[in-house]
């Protein structure tokens, strides 16, 4: 997906004042939103909607940012609608290479670039966490490293799809949804097919959560719980509680208060 953002990136307007803007720096939206997000939700959002008793769970969370995800494809495709419909600057050169370019502005592109970093916050970090929480002591290893793999058979099943789009409408524009130069051709097309794509994967995730019976208990509390009763056994097993005691003692046929700690 950031392959074909890039693709249409580079036939838009690169200019900031005198200069050119990298197209590779619409990334750090995807990060600021990222670094902002985290903090908002952990701090203040989950605590106050755990507070009024309607905090989502992890697989909840989860399909808000596979949401999050489809809505970023779609505001991708209608973009290169309207940037198809302007194509005013002429030989553009980016990286050495020409390319025919609309006036609209690159930075047009950070809702989509944002949207993505915030399905990110959503899908991965509660998918981490539902991943320990929810496996076996035997399985927590295998679970992690099977839902990091996904990332890698993504970019597999990306290119697989690209496959068959150009093998089912061909690679010359202008019918051809991924032609070699995008302006030519009918790429919101291909982004609309990735859009629906992911709500059909989100109703079948729905589908699947909706019979899932959680564990009784997390995995993070009982390790915290576990911790805590180890160290009471270590406080009572190490420290020796004493209590003062008052003693008479006689010598010299006079008495003496004595305070002693058993």
């Amino acid at each position: 997906m950031s392959t074909t953002f890039f693709l249409q990136s580079e036939r838009m307007d690169i200019k900031v004042g005198s200069g050119n803007v990298p197209v590779a720096v619409l990334n750090i939206f995807d990060t600021i939103i990222i670094i902002v997000l985290i903090p908002i939700m952990e701090s203040f959002v989950y605590p106050f909607l755990e507070r009024i008793h309607r905090s989502p769970s992890h697989l909840q969370r989860m399909g808000i940012g596979m949401i999050l995800a489809a809505m970023s494809v779609f505001v991708a495709g209608i973009l290169e609608i309207y940037r198809k419909k302007d194509i005013s600057i002429i030989g553009q050169t980016l990286a050495g290479d020409t390319f025919n370019a609309s006036s609209i502005s690159v930075f047009a592109q950070i809702p989509q670039f944002t949207l993505i970093g915030a399905s990110e916050v959503f899908t991965s970090i509660s998918g981490l966490e539902f991943a320990y929480s929810q496996a076996p002591d035997f399985m927590q290893g295998v679970c992690m490293g099977l839902f990091l793999a996904t990332s890698g058979i993504g970019g597999y099943v990306a290119e697989l799809i690209l496959e068959i789009v150009v093998a089912l409408t061909g690679s010359n524009p202008p019918d051809s949804w991924f032609p070699d130069e995008i302006n030519d051709g009918k790429t919101e097309y291909l982004f609309f097919l990735l859009g629906i794509l992911m709500l059909i994967d989100f109703v079948l995730f729905v589908i699947i959560a909706y019979f899932y019976k959680y564990r009784k208990l997390d995995k993070v509390e009982a390790k915290i719980s576990e911790s805590k009763q180890e160290i009471n056994c270590v406080i009572n097993e190490n420290v020796k509680i004493t209590t003062p005691q008052h003693v008479v003692v006689k010598y010299d046929n006079k008495e003496q208060n004595v305070t002693t700690e058993m």
